[in-house]
């Protein structure tokens, strides 16, 4: 139930609001290789479907509203951090915090159906 409060959130604040830019909204992001479907337009870049969740983080923490969010949650969390309601996060702000992010990430990667994922890290 609370994770659908979020989903609805997310997409009534950000998804729902959003303007689409060119040429992402004639095409798919994929990895570069556009995971091998032939004649198949799509935009690639290294990242691919992760990319587009860092789209999504991006627009999240560019928000005037994330900030204040995220003022208010740490406020809260000091007033009482054992409370069951930082289990989960309750905005979309708070994803961004490492806390929810890293295991939202876990997730996500554990149900992604692609064969193979390459992580380039450079120093």
């Amino acid at each position: 139930m609370e994770l659908q409060k979020l989903r609805d959130e997310v997409r009534k604040q950000f998804i729902d609001r959003g303007e689409v830019k060119h040429p992402l909204k004639n095409y798919d992001l994929l990895e570069v290789h556009g995971n091998y479907e032939k004649n198949k337009q799509f935009f690639g870049s290294i990242g691919g479907q992760l990319q587009q969740i860092y789209y999504v983080l991006e627009a999240i923490k560019q928000d005037q509203r994330s900030q204040v969010e995220l003022n208010d949650y740490h406020k809260r969390k000091r007033e009482d951090p054992t409370n069951d309601a930082f289990k989960k996060p309750s905005k979309p702000s708070e994803i961004t915090l490492e806390h929810y992010l890293l295991p939202f990430f876990m997730h996500y990667l554990k149900d992604m159906r692609n064969d193979n994922i390459n992580i380039m890290m450079s120093q």
